[in-house]
Formats: C-alpha cells, sequence, structure tokens
C-alpha cells in the first residue's frame, strides 16, 4: 500500500510538471511512501526518479491512500485502487478546448492564475520548490578549434570536459569560436564569435586555454584582469604576464 502514487500518462525529460514531481517527492519521500506511475517514460527520468520513489508498472496492481492526476485531462490508471483521488491543473486555459476532467475528489491549480483562466472552483497549493545545494561552473574559452598552431587543444577540451562529467561536476561551457568543436559533450556551447568576451570571461569561474603555445593569449589575460580564475597548459606566454 502506498500512501501516494503520482500519475501521468508521459514525461519529458524537462518541464514545469517534472520539475514538480521530483520536488513533491524529495520533500515528502522521508515520512510517505510514494510511487511514480508512468507508461510513456524517457530513460534519463527513471534514473532520476528510480532513486527518489517506487517507478510503477501498469500491468501490475497498485493500492494507495492518494491517487495524484498530475495532468488534468489524463485518463484514470485502470490499475490503480485508492481511497481518494486529486487531479491537478498545472496550466492556464491557454486553449479553448481544454477542460479539467471532473473525476476526482479534489481539484488543485498550482496558481491563481490557473484557477482564474477555467473559472475554477477548484482549491490552491502552490507548487513546492527546494533550494538545490550543489553548484555548477562556468567555463569560458576563446580559441579555434581545429587550429594546428593550437595543438592538441581540441582533444584537451574534450578530456576536460570527460573528467568534469566523471566527477560529477555540474558545467556549462561556453567556447567562442569561428569553428564549432566536433563531438561536444552535453554542456559544451560552441557559440560562435564576438569581438568582446570580457563581461562573459568576468562572469565565468575558470577561463579555458589548453594550446599548446599562445604568441600572446589575450584571452587569459583578460581572466587575469578580471580576476578570474584559469585553467591552461603551461605555455610559456603564461609566465610573461607574471611580470608584465
Amino acid at each position: 500500500m502506498y500512501d501516494v502514487v503520482l500519475y501521468t500518462s508521459y514525461l519529458h525529460i524537462i518541464g514545469g510538471i517534472e520539475t514538480f514531481i521530483i520536488n513533491f517527492i524529495d520533500l515528502l519521500k522521508d515520512d510517505y511512501k510514494i510511487g511514480v506511475l508512468c507508461p510513456k517514460l524517457p530513460n534519463e527520468m527513471r534514473q532520476i526518479l528510480s532513486g527518489r520513489a517506487d517507478v510503477l508498472q501498469s500491468n501490475t496492481e497498485i493500492r494507495c491512500k492518494t491517487l495524484v492526476m498530475v495532468r488534468m485531462m489524463d485518463t484514470m490508471p485502470h490499475n490503480v485502487t485508492y481511497e481518494k483521488s486529486v487531479r491537478m491543473c498545472h496550466a492556464c486555459k491557454s486553449n479553448p478546448t481544454w477542460a479539467i476532467k471532473q473525476d476526482c475528489d479534489r481539484v488543485v491549480h498550482v496558481s491563481e492564475a490557473s484557477k482564474t483562466s477555467f473559472n475554477s472552483d477548484g482549491d490552491i497549493i502552490y507548487n513546492p520548490l527546494i533550494k538545490n545545494p550543489e553548484k555548477a561552473l562556468l567555463l569560458v574559452s576563446a580559441t579555434r578549434v581545429p587550429a594546428l598552431d593550437k595543438g592538441k587543444n581540441a582533444e584537451r577540451m574534450l578530456k576536460l570536459a570527460e573528467m568534469f562529467a566523471n566527477a560529477k561536476i555540474n558545467f556549462i561551457w561556453l567556447n567562442f569560436s569561428d569553428a564549432p568543436l566536433k563531438n561536444a559533450p552535453k554542456g559544451f556551447i560552441n557559440v560562435g564569435t564576438f569581438h568582446d568576451l570580457q563581461p562573459y570571461i568576468e562572469k565565468a569561474d575558470y577561463l579555458v586555454q589548453l594550446s599548446d603555445q599562445e604568441g600572446f593569449g589575450y584571452s587569459v589575460l583578460e581572466a587575469l584582469i578580471h580576476k578570474t580564475a584559469v585553467l591552461c597548459t603551461p605555455f610559456s606566454t603564461t609566465k610573461e604576464f607574471m611580470y608584465g
């Protein structure tokens, strides 16, 4: 017997409903037994949810105290027996054909705007949100790829991104270049060309420069004047900046 079963006919990898489900479970999982039933569940979401709650199957009989229908127009699941039911509405009525199914004990809107747009007499319970203590790095590079005079910079960039991923360090890496880094990993963004990168370098956690050599190395100097930390290979110009 589950305390709560959350049902939705499908989930995306990201979105408001997906964020609601994760935060709902994280807030209540220590005090309630929670299951998630979703016939169309992407593998990435399955992995995220599996560490938080039971991911249930549509071909098994499920019993719970409260069934939460996460979407306002989903059909009730045939394999769930419940004591009471709640149907949620996460949307405003932007489509005139939308209607909230009135087959549950209680209708809950996540905002006054949602309730008003449907002219509903349902309740309002704002979505929960737990502050995530994890940090994410913002990396910036300004380097041409591929470029023979830079040596193995492209290989090193891919390797560094792999090291961050293996260490489970969240990052967004902006690379300003006239050509994209091929086979770029998740989190690596080929931005294109900008002529003044100092505003971006100032906001970064690290400036990354992994060339074999540089005749000068402007981006490193720009990072230093903005007191942005630098991750770089030991090309000789960097030593000169110490005395410039």
